[in-house]
């Protein structure tokens, strides 16, 4: 874990070859154009697909923009040419329902999650120790609208951590369009939230 996110209330840190969404969009073009020249000297082969996929970081960037997010990266991996895995990790707060007792916002959430299901499946839903604190830590598969194909399944893993600090919810938000990179990248996604850390 070498790149280091630091928002106002917490930092996260994330594997090499994560391309973080600038939050300024005026200079969010070249941010983006910068980080990805460097993963293809990195990956070579995402080098046929570049306008491809600047195309697609800057719908990401105007994605996140309109979802809230406070923390938004994405990353590309070239499994052979023409085959590209990606996904996407995003961060929010989120409004605490018992600001005063984390084990009551604990709870109340995994029956919430219970309730829920995608196409009839059940999400899976744990209470998880992490260094910032107990949290919850769901997975379901997540439909998604497209302009361009109509819609995508994604897996999604998020973990929901109140902060000790603040009356407040930390979400940390991974999905991957990839399905047969699912396992890895829910490994991935977990040990994001490992680093997430709160500011006092």
């Amino acid at each position: 874990m070498d790149l280091v996110a630091q928002l106002t209330d917490f930092t996260l840190e994330l594997p090499d070859g994560w391309l973080i969404r600038e939050p300024d969009p005026a200079r969010r073009a070249e941010s983006f154009t910068h980080a990805l020249d460097a993963e293809i000297g990195e990956q070579p082969l995402l080098a046929e697909q570049r306008d491809e996929l600047l195309q697609t970081l800057d719908a990401f960037g105007e994605d996140a923009d309109e979802r809230k997010a406070v923390f938004a990266a994405t990353v590309f991996i070239a499994v052979q040419p023409g085959l590209t895995a990606t996904a996407a990790v995003l961060a929010f707060y989120g409004r605490r329902e018992h600001p005063d007792d984390p084990d009551a916002e604990i709870h109340g959430l995994v029956r919430a999650f219970e309730r829920d299901t995608v196409n009839g499946r059940p999400p899976e839903v744990a209470i998880v120790d992490l260094p910032a604190g107990k949290a919850v830590r769901l997975r379901t598969l997540e439909n998604t609208t497209s302009a361009n194909d109509g819609g995508v399944v994604t897996d999604m893993v998020q973990h929901w951590i109140p902060d000790p600090n603040r009356p407040q919810m930390v979400v940390i938000s991974g999905s991957t369009p990839t399905l047969a990179f699912s396992t890895q990248f829910a490994q991935a996604f977990d040990g994001i939230a490992q680093t997430l850390r709160f500011l006092d």
